[in-house]
This record gives structure tokens, sequence and C-alpha cells, in this order.
């Protein structure tokens, strides 16, 4: 499949991840709703923007909060409006926060899963009837190998990304029928970006973290599958067989993807 003409949605684009997802989608032919809520950290839904359009596609940016229904509905509208159509939506929004369960504060908890796991299924609840009616649709989610391999301290955030692969799965066999896909990407690496390194506080070594180029590269691989290419949670390990340019940025810093 090209991608080209079709229309995304990023949540949190504005830096990092969803950054490098929106210029990948946007230089595969897509126009891209560049969603962020303003951070205290650098990075802004416009410079997002920008580089959209410095690769000669649209962009829409809009401020706003996952967690926010209201705010959801709102950009699901903008998008509409704007461009007419969303043929793709990249659940990339997150936020973490470690601690033992023990010290953990409730309004925290319930934090990292109202943004990890509520703003997934609120786009998600407000695009589907937009792809049911066209009769196709991607919706991806960035999930992360802490769904699977919980620390000490993650019980928050490997819950919320668990409930994600759930939700991934749940939207799979639902869509089906309609020939909308629903897939994941497990992340298993620690991706450069400045919540990262506010997150972690530590001089962690470059050769240690991924370029979020990584990440842009797997989103546009799999959005560019045509139905039936649903119900799939894939790492980076996997979807490096079939895209050898995630190699030559890994071996850009010294690492790998493991196998």
């Amino acid at each position: 499949m090209t991608l080209k003409d079709q229309v995304a949605i990023v949540t949190g684009a504005s830096r990092g991840i969803g950054r490098a997802i929106s210029v990948a989608l946007a230089s595969q032919g897509a126009d891209i709703v560049v969603a962020a809520r303003t951070e205290p950290v650098p990075g802004t839904i416009e410079e997002t923007a920008a580089m959209v359009e410095g690769l000669g596609r649209r962009a829409l940016p809009v401020e706003m909060n996952v967690a926010d229904e209201g705010d959801v509905h709102r950009t699901v509208q903008a998008a509409l409006e704007h461009f007419g159509r969303v043929d793709i939506l990249v659940n990339n929004a997150g936020t973490n926060w470690a601690r033992p369960v023990k010290d953990f504060e409730p309004a925290r908890w319930e934090l990292v899963l109202r943004v990890n796991v509520l703003g997934p299924f609120y786009f998600s609840k407000h695009v589907i009837p937009h792809m049911i009616e066209r009769g196709s649709g991607h919706i991806l989610n960035i999930s992360s190998i802490a769904a699977i391999r919980v620390q000490p301290g993650s019980s928050a955030y490997s819950a919320s990304k668990a409930a994600l692969e759930a939700l991934t799965i749940g939207l799979s066999n639902e869509l089906y029928p309609h020939k909308v896909c629903a897939n994941a990407i497990r992340l298993e690496g620690t991706v450069a970006t400045p919540g990262t390194t506010m997150l972690l506080k530590t001089g962690t070594p470059d050769s240690a973290m991924w370029p979020p180029e990584i990440m842009g590269e797997a989103a546009a691989f799999i959005c560019r599958q045509p139905f039936p290419y649903t119900g799939q949670i894939r790492t980076i390990a996997q979807l490096r067989r079939y895209l050898p340019r995630i190699d030559e940025l890994l071996s850009a810093v010294g690492t790998s993807a493991g196998d």
C-alpha cells in the first residue's frame, strides 16, 4: 500500500517518537494531524508541523490532551473538517511514573492509565465510525516490552501497556468485518527523546539509546500493510527483518535490536 494522500492523526507528536512517526508518514505521502499537549520539555506541535510541510505535505497542529475526551472529539472533528478524512490513527502519546506500589500516589497511578489506555480508547472510539463508513483504516498503538516484562517500580506503566495490547487485539476482532486494521508496536528499547532524558535523570550513554527514527520506519511499514494485516503485536527486532534502515540507524549509535 501507499500512504500518498492519506491522513494520519499522530498523538504525542510534538517531539521524540511522535515527531519521528509524523515525519516518516509524511515522507511517504501522508498529511498529518500533529496532536499533543504543551509540556515543559523541548518540542512543539508547530515545529513538527513545519517539518511535515517541509516534505511537501499538509499539517494541522492541534494542542490537546489525550486524557480529555472532549479534546479528543474536538481533534477528530478538526481533522475531518480540515482534511475530509482520517485513514490512520497512531496512538503514541504516553507517560510514565516509576514508584513502588506502596509509595505510589493514586492520582499518579490513575494519570498513567488515563494517558496510556483511556487516550487510545477515546481516539479509537471517535475515529472508528468514520473508518467503518469508509470501509478502511488503520489504528496503530505504541506499546512497550514493559507489557510483558515488569520491572520493580514499573507496575503502573506495565499495566497500562498490557491493557493497550489487549485493546489492540479487541479492536482487531471488532473491526475485522469492516476491513479496518488494528496493530501495535511493542518497543523493546529505550528511545532517545526529551521525555526519556527527563524521566531517567541519569547519564545514560548514547550507545544504550535508540534513535526515534527507528519508530518512524516501523510505524510507516505497518501502516502501509493492507487488510487483513491486523491483530499483530510486533517488536522492532521482528520488523528489522523487513527494514534494513533500522539496522543502519542502530549501527550509527553502536547498539542493536536483539533477535
